[in-house]
């Protein structure tokens, strides 16, 4: 049983390299059970299956990693229109919404300096007098 063992730990690097690519989760699962099935089974050495066990989780979380940061930033290719569709729509309402908070930042803004400009004036009028 020494053989399961050592596809254990092919599958186990070959799932590693290839997670970047998603099919590395699917070696890597491969690899996993034979890992678990070499554990059980060897009654010998363990090293190998132990190691292809170890290479094959790490692949399996690296996988996950990259396919959930992949959906994060919408590069994953699964259904890619409808994850385009969805991120217009926000992007319209956020262009939106920041267009009406310029608009009511500039009237606030125009008020203000009404009302700045127009005691500026009373004052320098008083200065005027005064001298």
């Amino acid at each position: 049983m020494e053989i399961v063992g050592v596809f254990s730990l092919v599958f186990g690097i070959t799932g590693l390299i290839g997670s970047y690519w998603y099919i590395g989760l699917l070696l890597c699962v491969i690899g996993l059970v034979l890992g678990i099935v070499g554990v059980a089974d060897c009654f010998t050495e363990k090293k190998l299956p132990v190691a292809g066990l170890l290479l094959s989780i790490l692949g399996i979380i690296m996988s996950v990693y990259f396919i959930v940061s992949d959906l994060d930033s919408g590069r994953l290719a699964v259904d890619a229109d409808k994850f385009k569709k969805h991120e217009k729509v926000e992007e319209e309402e956020d262009f939106m919404r920041f267009r009406r908070e310029n608009v009511e930042v500039e009237q606030e803004e125009a008020e203000d300096t009404g009302e700045a400009s127009e005691e500026l004036e009373g004052a320098q009028e008083e200065d005027t007098k005064g001298q």
